[in-house]
């Protein structure tokens, strides 16, 4: 029987001492562009020993970096938390095996350190799960461990109610006064399936000041990020609602200072949209910017899927990036100093065939176009699974290599250089013939120019719902054409875009407006102008015998 319910809370955390660790949507067309991305790469590291070990959570810290997740020991899975320089060279790790519950030792059987900080005291808090077996039962539960700047236990606490309501953690941030959890659960007697997106809130020694459920979905709801809202005092809440197993959208919550909701918001499509992404920011406009996964019938796959809202919810762009018929997802997004957003993108994940998991960042502004992409790639797994901004203006990854849950799966961390890339300039207005006829062929031209003097790419939109894919690579300031037949009459616009060999998007171009017609109807034009000179027309009636 699997409880996730606590009996009488007598509980004390075993830990090992702290020691130096031993071992509208709008496709995102990549292709023939990833080999000349940048990769940008400083160093990587692995971290691990002979079973599966995986970060889930990376902050900066001072003099380094702070790590959270998990690893494997005969079988069964333990947090793990590793502090190392600003080299990745390790410093001390965390972790624990046992717990004492109601005076009774138990072994862990399963945990996820899923969440970590550096908080303003110079320590660390982290969010965790325990699953352990009790008198046959096997017992979850949520809550805070906070460590002392050297890796020492200091407390632990549980975020949940007895025989009331239970918790799982996600994330969490610091506030003035305390914290403030995100992550899923519900009361006692909820019906099994029916998780809710949670919210709690707890002072600086993890006592609860407050908690709050959040349902909307008819299976279960799940809220996996959080920041601290911009327009006023209170948080937004991301994650997904489930109304089937195989039915989820996007879910936005914002609530006031006291978890109390004031909006809600959900985002999707025909299919499956979900988002088990770690972060969320609000915008400059108070908008709120996230990011996961879709399935989508037009790649026969998962891609990932990125959505940017306005201030009273309604979506101003979103966004795909993925390759067809594989499985790609997002997993974490930051913010720069420099009110960008970066992407940590992770493609082709437990793939089996092509080029299996590459991390790949991808920066975006605010109006959703591409700034730069990095990729690390190449022959072996690299899964991203968080992303921070460096003191130095680079970024930081977390993740592992390996398949999931494989023995030979390592913990790793990617330091990535700090990179600019100017976007092209906006293409010139396409130039080409206006008065077309159907079902024969023209050819337009345009040129733009790149600051960085980068090679560029160019995709023509034709109006009639096709495009051209990338065409290049062209020069900087040299012209591309392309040609295009368009077989239905109607009115079009011809827009144009181009990309540098960083990914960098430029603006749509100013609009070339077509009008296609058939020759029949260039021949009713023709006849009803004659019309107007009835002299000439009765001419050419006598001249033609009509």
């Amino acid at each position: 029987m699997y409880k996730k319910l606590v009996g009488i809370l007598v509980m004390t955390l075993l830990i090992s001492a702290a020691f130096p660790a031993v071992g509208t949507i709008n496709k995102i067309n990549n292709e023939a562009t990833s080999s000349a991305h940048n990769s940008g790469i400083e160093w990587t590291k692995t971290y691990g020993e002979d079973e599966y070990d995986v970060f889930y959570d990376v902050d900066i810290t001072d003099d380094g970096y702070i790590m959270s997740g998990k690893r494997e020991d005969n079988g069964h899975y333990h947090p793990y938390v590793l502090k190392v320089d600003s080299n990745g060279n390790q410093q001390w790790n965390w972790t624990v095996k046992e717990f004492e519950f109601n005076g009774t030792l138990c072994d862990i059987i399963e945990n996820w350190a899923t969440g970590i900080i550096y908080t303003t005291d110079g320590k660390y808090v982290l969010c965790l799960y325990i699953t352990f077996e009790y008198e046959e039962n096997e017992i979850l539960i949520g809550g805070l461990v906070k460590l002392d700047e050297s890796g020492n236990f200091e407390w632990f606490s549980y975020l949940g109610e007895e025989n009331l309501w239970w918790f799982i953690p996600t994330d969490l941030i610091e506030i003035d006064d305390g914290f403030v959890i995100s992550g899923f659960g519900a009361t006692i007697d909820n019906p099994t399936n029916d998780d809710s997106a949670m919210l709690v809130k707890t002072n600086l020694s993890g006592d609860i000041i407050a908690h709050q459920f959040f349902n909307y979905g008819d299976y279960e709801d799940g809220g996996y990020a959080l920041c601290e809202r911009n327009d006023k005092g209170g948080y937004v809440l991301t994650g997904c609602t489930y109304n089937t197993p195989s039915e989820s959208d996007y879910l936005v919550v914002k609530t006031d200072s006291d978890l109390n909701e004031e909006n809600h918001y959900t985002y999707g499509g025909t299919y499956n949209q979900v988002s088990y992404n770690h972060d969320c920011f609000q915008t400059e406009d108070g908008g709120v910017i996230m990011g996961g996964q879709g399935y989508f019938y037009e790649s026969k796959g998962i891609d990932a899927w990125f959505v940017k809202t306005d201030s009273v919810g309604d979506m101003d762009w979103n966004r795909r990036y993925g390759c067809d018929n594989y499985t790609d997802t997002c997993w974490s997004l930051e913010k720069t100093v420099d009110n960008k957003y970066v992407f940590c993108v992770t493609m082709n994940f437990n793939g089996w065939a092509g080029d299996k998991e590459d991390t790949h960042l991808v920066m975006f502004d605010e109006d959703g176009r591409i700034v730069w992409i990095q990729i690390n790639g190449g022959p072996n797994r690299e899964v991203g699974t968080r992303v921070r901004q460096t003191l130095d203006g680079g970024f930081i990854v977390a993740g592992r290599n390996g398949m999931s849950y494989s023995k030979d799966a390592d913990a790793t961390l990617t330091k990535f250089a700090p990179f600019d890339n100017e976007q092209p300039d906006k293409p010139d207005k396409p130039a080409g013939k206006t008065r077309i006829k159907l079902d024969t062929e023209y050819t337009y031209k345009t040129s733009t120019s790149d600051l960085d003097g980068d090679q560029l790419y160019y995709k023509w939109n034709w109006g009639d719902g096709n495009e051209s894919g990338w065409l290049g690579p062209y020069n900087s300031g040299d012209d591309c054409e392309a040609s295009h037949i368009w077989i239905e009459s109607g009115n079009y616009s011809i827009i144009v875009m181009a990309k540098d060999t960083n990914g960098g998007e430029s603006e749509w171009s100013e609009p070339l407006n077509i009008n296609p017609r058939t020759r029949a109807s260039h021949d009713i034009l023709l006849l009803r102008l004659l019309e107007r000179f009835q002299s000439v027309y009765q001419f050419i009636q006598q001249l033609l015998g009509i």
